[in-house]
């Protein structure tokens, strides 16, 4: 069985799921999802730089959230 692939929405680069974060968007602000299973859409970021600058660039959550 093959395990699961995800996309880093900032580097865009392709890891398994287990070795990225998963953050949720919850009454307006991002959450993080330690245990990967928080209802709605999410984001999954790799533990580098990139998780920085997803949490402090706000043109991200726009595009990944679909906020207006």
């Amino acid at each position: 069985m093959t395990k699961p692939i995800r996309t880093c929405v900032v580097c865009r680069k392709r890891f398994g799921k287990s070795e990225l974060e998963r953050y949720v968007w919850r009454d307006g602000k991002v959450v993080a999802d330690l245990q990967k299973k928080l209802a709605g859409r999410g984001a999954y970021c790799c533990r580098s730089c990139c998780r920085e600058k997803f949490l402090t660039e706000k043109k991200y959550w726009k595009v990944v959230f679909r906020i207006g």
